[in-house]
């Protein structure tokens, strides 16, 4: 867990140097194709997303196949506005569910 949100923080704090812009397709992208590198080398999930999933779901009261980073794009005016409406409801997620950071 703390490796994901390490990242996340690295990202937020130097997004041009690693995706170019503030861009949250930007960012998902970079995150999906990181799970895939771990997911191809280490034999391991980043589970951390598929809670993030549900509660994105919950928070807007969408039940939908598309992912987190396309429903906060819906809901926010551009894709930068999105970067930071992600980091704003990543922040929400994790200080509605401390226990979740001690147990993974």
């Amino acid at each position: 867990m703390n490796e994901i949100l390490d990242l996340l923080k690295l990202l937020k704090q130097n997004y041009l140097m690693f995706i170019g812009a503030k861009s949250l397709n930007r960012l998902a992208m970079f995150i999906s194709g990181y799970a895939y590198c771990i997911y191809k080398n280490e034999g391991r999930e980043l589970c951390f997303f598929r809670e993030f999933q549900k509660y994105i779901q919950n928070k807007y009261n969408i039940q939908t196949s598309q992912n987190w980073s396309r429903i906060i794009c819906f809901f926010s005016r551009t894709d930068e506005e999105a970067f930071d409406n992600f980091y704003k409801l990543l922040d929400e997620f994790l200080k509605n569910n401390p226990d979740y950071i001690k147990n993974k």
